[in-house]
């Protein structure tokens, strides 16, 4: 198959929006790690340090030289890293209309609202993105103009491997999701997701069931080989910019563990059609797209 390369413009522009919005998820899981608000809270005669975390409270010890230097650290680093925040969205905002205007990527809305989404819920680290839709990474790493028929249609859903499980509180906001329906199952203590656009659904589920708890059997039976070989295997990282121009950072498989799913029953329960494996052989064969597979950075899964 006869390949090319996206315009100087676009390429130009697709490493500036990317670079920036790298940058942007850091600083933002960095605002999460730093946790809700602190507040000194009267407790009788004594005022304790405490901190929100979603719903609750966390009492972080009484008022003392130790626990005031402490909120004034936590102040001051909060503040920065929001201004930074400001700062960077307001640069991908302009990254977003260009990219929109130099046509800089090509995935499909939906995934990029899947991505978001997984970030929002703090799972975005966590998580690997299997299937079909690994190949928007493999395109937009590669630097070539992606092929229409690149990647299949999301009739069969995305699928989704979490490291660990969903918190209650991920499980309520993927609850009130309007752009898609989420299926989970439990793999010892990792969870597949399942998302499903709303738009290919005729008929949504009760309300309150947006996460659905389907029956695990035949579902572990097909996923339970990936765990083997994802296992100890180095993720793929790479922003993946949509249509509109969005961008979004996926988790992906290596290459060549995508290449191993092709023409195997792995590759049917995820959907992977049999030449998307001559299209991603070719990628790696030319050297636009490189394999880690000997490396260390790896996935690792829990036991």
């Amino acid at each position: 198959m006869e390949l090319q390369a996206v315009t100087d413009t676009a390429a130009k522009q697709a490493i500036d929006a990317i670079r920036a919005f790298k940058e942007s998820v850091r600083v933002q899981r960095q605002l999460k790690e730093l946790g809700g608000s602190m507040f000194w809270k009267p407790v009788g005669s004594y005022e304790y340090l405490a901190q929100r975390s979603g719903r609750q409270i966390h009492h972080l010890g009484a008022r003392s030289p130790e626990t005031e230097l402490q909120y004034e650290k936590f102040q001051q680093e909060r503040e920065r890293l929001r201004a930074r925040e400001k700062s960077l969205q307001a640069r991908i905002k302009l990254h977003e209309r260009m990219n929109n205007a130099v046509h800089a990527g090509a995935a499909p809305t939906p995934v990029i609202k899947m991505l978001d989404a997984l970030e929002d819920v703090g799972a975005g680290a966590d998580s690997l993105v299997l299937g079909s839709a690994a190949l928007l990474a493999y395109w937009q790493a590669s630097g070539l103009q992606q092929p229409a028929h690149a990647t299949s249609s999301n009739e069969l859903g995305y699928w989704v491997l979490l490291r660990g499980k969903l918190t209650a509180q991920a499980k309520r906001k993927l609850q009130r999701s309007k752009n898609f329906h989420v299926s989970e199952v439990k793999v010892k203590d990792n969870s597949f997701l399942k998302f499903l656009s709303s738009s290919t659904t005729d008929v949504a589920p009760p309300k309150g069931q947006a996460v659905e708890r389907p029956s695990p059997g035949v579902w572990q039976d097909a996923l339970m080989p990936m765990l083997a070989q994802i296992k100890g295997s180095p993720a793929f990282e790479q922003v993946v910019i949509g249509k509109t121009g969005k961008m979004g950072l996926m988790r992906t498989v290596d290459p060549k563990v995508f290449l191993d799913w092709c023409h195997t029953p792995v590759g049917a329960t995820l959907g992977i059609e049999p030449q998307s494996g001559e299209m991603v052989q070719q990628l790696v064969s030319e050297r636009r797209i490189h394999s880690k597979i000997q490396v260390e950075d790896r996935f690792e899964l829990k036991a």
